[in-house]
């Protein structure tokens, strides 16, 4: 999904709090496959831009939005 697909998820479901997971589509493709191609995720984004986008999104509704230790540093601004 694309951050703004997922924030009017987000929004729509209206949680106090949301833990963001991140799939890295290159990562997961070389799991099996070393030699696996560069693979997008949704939008073109980068993972830290799709977190940003997320978070900018989402920074006016009544919702906390936690991510873990390792996207702390790629997400910070």
């Amino acid at each position: 999904m694309t951050p703004s697909a997922t924030a009017a998820c987000v929004k729509a479901l209206k949680p106090k709090v949301v833990y963001v997971t991140h799939y890295d589509n290159t990562s997961a493709a070389r799991l099996t496959d070393p030699k696996a191609p560069e693979r997008t995720n949704p939008g073109g984004l980068t993972v830290a831009q799709t977190l940003n986008a997320f978070k900018d999104a989402l920074k006016n509704e009544a919702v906390e939005v936690r991510l873990p230790d390792w996207y702390a540093a790629p997400a910070a601004r």
